[in-house]
């Protein structure tokens, strides 16, 4: 929301970007201009999975695993199992993952570590 109107995104365009911020942030380019964030989102394995659940499916592009691992942080589309799990409307979840809307929000689902929600928005930004 902006202005009290409530924002609207067509779910395909939504995911596209979902997408691509997890471009932008995994990105060589993104290590390089900010050595300190991408040093911050190495981890020891952690796995976050966003899953989309708008009513006219989007398949494999409305289904994100992001890792962090020692070496950097990856993404890939694919469903399994996670240490933390987001579901909800595609729009939704890109408002949260752009810190426009808390993880807490009713429109959001969360299941398991919620530290590693607490941990990513901090260092995932430009």
């Amino acid at each position: 929301m902006t202005v009290g109107e409530p924002y609207e995104v067509a779910p395909d365009v939504a995911a596209d970007g979902i997408s691509e911020w997890l471009d932008l942030v995994t990105g060589p380019g993104a290590a390089e201009a900010r050595p300190e964030a991408a040093e911050a989102l190495r981890g020891q394995g952690q796995k976050l999975h966003l899953h989309a659940t708008d009513p006219r499916g989007l398949g494999q592009a409305g289904e994100w695993m992001i890792h962090r691992e020692p070496d950097g942080v990856t993404w890939h589309h694919g469903h399994q199992k996670a240490d933390t799990a987001l579901r909800g409307p595609a729009a939704d979840l890109l408002l949260a993952f752009l810190g426009r809307i808390p993880w807490t929000d009713e429109r959001i689902e969360v299941l398991g570590d919620t530290s590693l929600l607490d941990h990513w928005p901090r260092h995932a930004t430009f």
